[in-house]
């Protein structure tokens, strides 16, 4: 005796998977590219609060965005570069302030950034993948 089986508005679930798949990589890099901001924001507000000068501050590079693959990366701060003693870069310079040196009383700010920052993320990130997976209802 055969036996039949009628799968009914499966069509439709599998066209909502289509429709995840495509979007998946828009959604990913939505959320990278608003947490990369909140997080820079956040970086340039603690680095104020912990009186860094602000021609520093004002030098920090625009934050970049990363694809590579199935993988998103978001760079944010300063770039290091090779260390020479005579003429520190600005990471270097951020680095010490944040860190202390012998000289130079910790600051601390990178440590508030975070803190500051992570519940922020959390919410717009939850935000928006809240968004997507409506669409997909």
């Amino acid at each position: 005796m055969p036996i039949k089986l009628d799968f009914k508005g499966f069509d439709d679930y599998l066209e909502k998977l289509i429709k995840a798949e495509k979007n998946v990589d828009e959604v990913v890099e939505q959320c990278i590219q608003t947490s990369a901001g909140i997080i820079q924001s956040e970086y340039v507000a603690a680095m104020s609060n912990a009186q860094v000068d602000r021609g520093l501050i004002g030098r920090m590079d625009p934050y970049t965005i990363e694809h590579n693959g199935n993988t998103f990366s978001a760079h944010i701060g300063y770039k290091k570069g090779p260390y020479n003693p005579k003429d520190p870069s600005d990471g270097y310079k951020a680095i010490f302030i944040n860190y202390g040196t012998p000289r130079i009383h910790p600051r601390d700010f990178i440590k508030k950034m975070k803190k500051s920052s992570l519940p922020k993320v959390k919410k717009e990130e939850k935000k928006i993948l809240e968004n997507a997976l409506g669409e997909l209802k």
